[in-house]
């Protein structure tokens, strides 16, 4: 990626997202929130772009969130929590951000086992 970079053939943004793709994958949160500040602190052009994304990432690619999940159960997870994407932009540097990824995750599975209940 680097190289990529270097070569002139992925932005700089590409690359910082590509970093902390990694990281997310990890499954760390307390990781994730010191990548970010890294990036913020390394490459600050990039942050807005990073920082619209990240939501999107930690769903789909942080095994802590993705690797379990209902899509449909999600998705009305979603419609009863709207403002969970900024939730996240506005916690990223916060200490208590991995709390609030773990407390996040722990509604979202809590939501989606009870909708696979029977009534």
């Amino acid at each position: 990626m680097i190289a990529a970079y270097k070569a002139g053939e992925i932005t700089k943004s590409e690359l910082m997202k590509f970093g902390l793709r990694q990281v997310v994958r990890g499954g760390d949160f307390g990781a994730v929130d010191e990548a970010c500040q890294m990036i913020f602190d390394a490459a600050p052009d990039t942050w807005r772009d990073v920082l619209h994304r990240l939501p999107a990432m930690l769903v789909n690619e942080s095994p802590e969130l993705a690797a379990w999940q209902d899509v449909p159960g999600f998705i009305d997870w979603c419609r009863e929590n709207p403002g969970w994407p900024d939730r996240i932009r506005t916690a990223i540097h916060l200490p208590e951000f991995p709390m609030l990824m773990e407390a996040m995750r722990d509604d979202i599975r809590a939501f989606c086992e009870a909708r696979r209940r029977p009534h």
